[in-house]
C-alpha cells in the first residue's frame, strides 16, 4: 500500500487500509490489481480524475490531425483543369494536409498506361519540385465503367 504522501506503507489488510484512508478523509484506490498482493494507494480520487482530464485535454489541444485530400484526374483532363487542380493541391499542402493524386480510367482507357504516365508527368511539370516523397510514385488506378 502507498500512503497519501507517496511513501510505501507496507502490506496490510484491506479493512485496515480503508480505515486509514477514512481517517485522512481520502479514498483507497486500487492501482495494480494483478500484482500479488494488489497495490493500493490512498488519494483524493476526484482531484486525480480532474488532473488527468486536464492533461488529456491539453494533449488533445496540441495534437494535429493530418487529412489526406484526394484529387481525381482523367487521362484526357485539359491543361487548364490540371492547372486549377494543381492550385488546389498547393493549397492543401500549405494547410498541412497530405494529398493523393488518383488517375481515373473509364472503359478501355485502362489498357494503355502511357495515358496515365502522360497525365502524371504533365501534372508534375506544374511544380518546381514535385510534392511526393522520394520513395517514388505509386500507380493507383481506379477503373470506372
Amino acid at each position: 500500500m502507498i500512503g497519501a504522501d507517496g511513501q510505501q506503507v507496507g502490506v496490510m489488510q484491506t479493512y485496515e487500509a480503508m480505515k486509514m484512508a477514512e481517517e485522512l478523509g481520502l479514498e483507497l484506490v486500487e492501482v495494480n490489481p494483478r500484482s500479488a498482493p494488489p497495490v493500493c494507494r490512498i488519494m483524493d480520487f476526484g482531484k486525480f480524475k480532474y488532473e488527468t482530464s486536464k492533461k488529456e485535454k491539453a494533449s488533445r489541444k496540441h495534437q494535429s490531425t493530418v487529412v489526406i485530400k484526394e484529387i481525381k484526374l482523367r487521362p484526357k483532363t485539359d491543361d487548364h483543369d490540371l492547372d486549377f487542380k494543381c492550385k488546389h493541391i498547393r493549397r492543401f499542402l500549405a494547410e498541412g494536409n497530405k494529398c493523393r493524386l488518383v488517375i481515373v480510367f473509364r472503359g478501355r482507357e485502362i489498357v494503355t498506361r502511357r495515358l496515365a504516365r502522360r497525365c502524371s508527368t504533365s501534372s508534375s511539370r506544374r511544380w518546381a519540385r514535385p510534392p511526393w516523397s522520394s520513395s517514388g510514385q505509386r500507380w493507383k488506378a481506379a477503373a470506372w465503367s
